[in-house]
């Protein structure tokens, strides 16, 4: 593949174009090689044959080797980009104005494809699919001693906030990118899109089974309670509140502000029993 670079830029030429994929991935990334180099590496060993995604990857001007896993990865990037940027959002947004796939996925650097197989499955899905405009399934999360399952919640449940992780929905390119991810937001802008989407009528479709392993402690995780009350804000702008529904989300922020004030100053293996304890009937 022919790359053409330009101030920090590296971008698809008009004859790699040409030979678009079904599929686009996104990867946004800042400082964080070790995960990088994670995720890359497993899509590179999922991609086979015609099971071949467009991989996107947008840096925010990296200084800690980022951009070494970068230019190894070469041959797997069909385009990068790196400057800096004004957050994962920007960056996703940049991503999404260059996908050329029909379909997009977006998994950030430090999440992993949930098995060898899972991108063979996805492509059977998008391939085959033509009613629903949002794909979303199931997602694991990986913390250093355990993992967690996590079963995705109906689309009906949207009220009352994200309903499974953003890297295990899969969008038709030209839906999400007439919303984007919109600046407002530092953490659930993502969340905001899916929402517009739901509104304007997109159909979606649950796909019973993981689709991704997330990286724990992400910036959500870390900012759980501030993470909540974007949610909650844009969900009382978008759907009827009743009373009930004010109250799930005064317990759901209540919950999320003791965690905001218990998890600096709690030893992190203790951290870790305490997650443990509350997610054992999810760990696999």
């Amino acid at each position: 593949m022919e790359m053409v670079l330009l101030r920090g830029r590296c971008c698809q030429t008009s004859a790699s174009i040409e030979t678009m994929n079904f599929l686009t991935i996104i990867t946004v990334v800042r400082n964080h090689a070790a995960g990088l180099e994670k995720t890359l590496s497993g899509i590179a060993e999922s991609s086979e044959g015609s099971y071949r995604p467009e991989v996107i990857l947008i840096d925010g001007g990296s200084t800690d080797g980022t951009q070494e896993v970068m230019k190894k990865y070469n041959q797997l990037l069909s385009c990068w980009i790196s400057e800096p940027d004004d957050g994962p959002y920007n960056a996703m947004n940049k991503g999404l104005r260059k996908a050329t796939g029909e379909w997009v996925l977006f998994l950030n650097a430090g999440d992993l494809l949930a098995g060898p197989q899972t991108l063979r499955k996805i492509f059977a899905i998008i391939e085959n699919e033509h009613e629903a405009d949002i794909c979303y399934g199931d997602w694991m999360v990986d913390y250093p001693s355990f993992r967690t399952y996590r079963k995705a919640a109906g689309v009906h449940e949207l009220w009352k906030g994200m309903i499974c992780s953003h890297q295990s929905m899969i969008f038709r390119t030209r839906n999400l990118r007439e919303v984007g991810f919109p600046a407002g937001y530092s953490l659930a802008a993502d969340f905001h899109a899916v929402c517009l989407l739901y509104q304007a009528g997109c159909r979606f479709r649950y796909i019973p089974e993981p689709l991704v392993t997330c990286e724990s402690f992400g910036m959500s995780h870390r900012r759980m309670f501030r993470s909540a009350l974007e949610q909650y804000h844009i969900a009382k702008a978008l759907f009827p509140m009743t009373f009930g529904h004010r109250v799930f989300h005064f317990r759901r922020l209540s919950f999320f502000w003791v965690l905001s004030w218990v998890y600096p100053v709690i030893p992190f293996s203790a951290l870790l029993r305490i997650l443990r304890k509350v997610h054992h009937d999810q760990i696999v």
